[in-house]
């Protein structure tokens, strides 16, 4: 028998519903907000998942709903072998839990990363 806790819990649901499937890769980001106005946030975090789909990252702050965001993600593989690359996102917030924040994404590309990345990036671990 199925308690009532189990019908409250919406992860099932969010599952069932994803129209691609998420990989566990944990990645130092960068973010920045996009369209709010005065509210230029921007900071650093840490992908927990990522699917073609969506990113689901940790940082230090609440990131709010519906915000337009940047990511901008180190990326494990190296093109060539060689030369490392970052994998630029733009999306919208559709999830934000505590420090989880989880990105829908519109657009991205990859990019060979440059001195624009931040070489030591404070570590965030999802809570």
């Amino acid at each position: 028998m199925n308690s009532v806790a189990s019908w409250l819990d919406p992860r099932p649901l969010l599952r069932d519903r994803r129209k691609s499937n998420r990989f566990p890769v944990h990645q130092e980001l960068q973010y920045r907000v996009l369209n709010h106005g005065a509210d230029k946030s921007e900071g650093v975090g840490q992908t927990v998942d990522m699917s073609s789909s969506g990113i689901l990252f940790a940082t230090q702050e609440k990131i709010p709903l519906r915000r337009k965001m940047e990511v901008s993600v180190c990326w494990p593989a190296r093109l060539d072998g060689t030369c490392p690359l970052k994998l630029i996102a733009v999306g919208w917030v559709v999830r934000s839990e505590g420090r989880l924040t989880a990105l829908r994404i519109e657009r991205h590309e990859f990019r060979i990363r440059g001195s624009g990345l931040k070489t030591s990036l404070p570590v965030v671990t999802p809570s």
